[in-house]
């Protein structure tokens, strides 16, 4: 029984329409947020991932879902705890972005 426990807690933490409504209507500090980095980094702040196509991540403070896309970079991947994006330019190179981490896309 303790060996089922262990492995609940493992798996992704589920949450409803309305909580996910909630979430997405936070307002966060973008001032402070633009001021802690460099041009061209980019920081995951969050994810509420449901699947490949719906999801909401927080990057550098601001909210993107699929309909809802940074301008200058191209989110490729949305998992449960990280993101793959690339410059919004053919060729560019992949990285991965896990939660509260930085990442710097050169043009």
């Amino acid at each position: 029984m303790a060996h089922s426990s262990l492995r609940a807690e493992s798996e992704p933490a589920m949450i409803s329409e309305a909580e996910l409504k909630i979430l997405g209507s936070i307002p966060l500090k973008k001032d402070v947020t633009k001021n802690l980095l460099k041009k061209g980094e980019w920081r995951l702040d969050g994810i509420v991932f449901k699947n490949q196509t719906d999801w909401t991540v927080w990057l550098n403070g601001e909210q993107f879902t699929p309909t809802h896309l940074p301008v200058g970079i191209r989110i490729v991947d949305v998992r449960d705890e990280s993101i793959q994006v690339s410059l919004d330019e053919e060729g560019a190179p992949i990285k991965t972005l896990c939660l509260n981490y930085c990442v710097k896309l050169d043009a």
